[in-house]
């Protein structure tokens, strides 16, 4: 990602069997945080309900959106460490979906 297109804030969300949360959780932090250049990291850990695969769909469609999908790994804290390693913004946050 070019410098001048980096986004100001990360938010990231560890995810796990959460398909029918994570659309509305994107769209609303999204929607919260429009004034500003965010994106969304989601990490997922393989979920069996398809959690991945519909971010990976709604990643294709807005580049704001990332999926880190874990098949070797699991756990949320390991989740979060990984969201933040990877986030590109400025600031970073996030919050978990319970």
């Amino acid at each position: 990602m070019k410098s001048e297109t980096r986004p100001k804030i990360s938010i990231v969300l560890p995810t796990f069997n959460e398909r029918d949360n994570i659309g509305p959780l994107i769209n609303r932090t999204l929607a919260a945080l429009g004034d500003y250049a965010v994106e969304v990291v989601v990490v997922d850990d393989d979920s069996p309900d398809g959690t991945w695969k519909l971010v990976a769909e709604k990643s294709s469609a807005d580049r704001r959106i990332r999926l880190i999908h874990r098949t070797n790994e699991s756990g949320l804290t390991s989740a979060i460490w990984r969201g933040i390693q990877e986030a590109r913004g400025e600031w970073v946050g996030g919050w978990t979906v319970i």
